[in-house]
């Protein structure tokens, strides 16, 4: 996951690369760390932009082409989903 996560951020392309059924990795991820895959690859793609965002100076979408969305709006909508209020202070547009 962490090679891909910066452009894949569904469960099924990594379930493709290891050759396995698309619900193996969420029932192995739930069995090992409480949490699906989609849940991990979510906090992965969060930790990142959190770096991105408070140790460069790279503007919001920028970092949103870099971490695989397509526009700066989905990806805003997408860290205002997966964090609190508090800490989306730079997104707001």
């Amino acid at each position: 996951m962490e090679d891909n996560f910066r452009k894949e951020h569904q469960p099924g392309y990594y379930a493709s690369l290891l050759h396995i059924t698309p619900k193996a990795p969420g029932r192995i991820t739930k069995q090992h760390y409480n949490k699906t895959l989609t849940d991990l690859i979510a906090e992965r793609v969060i930790i990142e932009t959190k770096r991105e965002l408070y140790l460069t100076s790279k503007p919001v979408k920028a970092i949103a082409y870099e971490l695989g969305f397509d526009d700066e709006f989905h990806f805003s909508r997408y860290f205002k989903n997966h964090t609190r209020p508090l800490q989306n202070k730079r997104l707001n547009f």
